[in-house]
C-alpha cells in the first residue's frame, strides 16, 4: 500500500506527460516483470522493496487504465464501461482463492497471477490511445485514426 500511495501523483503526470496507453502498458509489463521476480526472493527486505514497487506499477496501471478507458467511452455508454472494468476486477480477485488451492506453493503461485500481466504486450497493437490526450498534444491525425476505431468499435 505505500507503493500505492506514493504513486498516485506520480502515475497522474506521467499518463498526462507520455499518454495514457502507453503508461498503461509499461506499468503492466511492470506489474509482471515485479510480481514474478518477487517469487524468487530469499529475505524480507528484498521481498518489501519489491513488492512495494509492485503495488507502484499496480496503482500506475489502474489509474492509466481507467483514465484511457473513460476517455474513450462517450458519455452515453461511460458508466456501463467503468462499471464492467470494475466487475473485471472483481471476477479476479474473487477467483484469486480458487488459484491459490490448487497453486498451494506461494512462489508458483505469485508468477501464476503475475504472468498474466504480460497480456499487455498483445494491446500494444491494438489498443488506441486517447483522442483526448492526443488533442492536447497537437496530434492530430493520431487523433482522427483514435476516432476512427472508436466508431468502428461502437456501430
Amino acid at each position: 500500500m505505500v507503493g500505492v500511495g506514493l504513486t498516485e501523483v506520480v502515475s497522474a503526470y506521467l499518463t498526462d506527460r507520455y499518454g495514457r496507453k502507453k503508461i498503461h502498458i509499461i506499468s503492466n509489463i511492470g506489474v509482471g516483470i515485479m510480481g514474478t521476480g518477487l517469487a524468487f526472493t530469499q529475505d524480507y527486505v528484498t521481498f518489501t522493496i519489491i513488492r512495494t514497487i509492485t503495488g507502484m506499477f499496480v496503482q500506475a496501471a489502474y489509474c492509466s487504465g481507467v483514465l484511457l478507458l473513460l476517455e474513450i467511452f462517450d458519455a452515453k455508454r461511460r458508466a456501463f464501461a467503468g462499471i464492467g472494468l470494475e466487475f473485471a476486477w472483481v471476477v479476479v480477485n474473487v477467483s484469486i482463492p480458487f488459484i491459490a488451492m490448487v497453486i498451494q506453493d506461494w512462489r508458483y503461485f505469485q508468477v501464476a497471477i503475475s504472468v498474466v500481466s504480460f497480456v499487455w504486450i498483445a494491446y500494444i497493437w491494438t489498443m488506441i490511445e486517447s483522442p483526448a490526450w492526443l488533442t492536447s498534444y497537437k496530434r492530430y491525425q493520431e487523433a482522427e485514426e483514435s476516432l476512427e476505431k472508436i466508431g468502428r468499435a461502437h456501430v
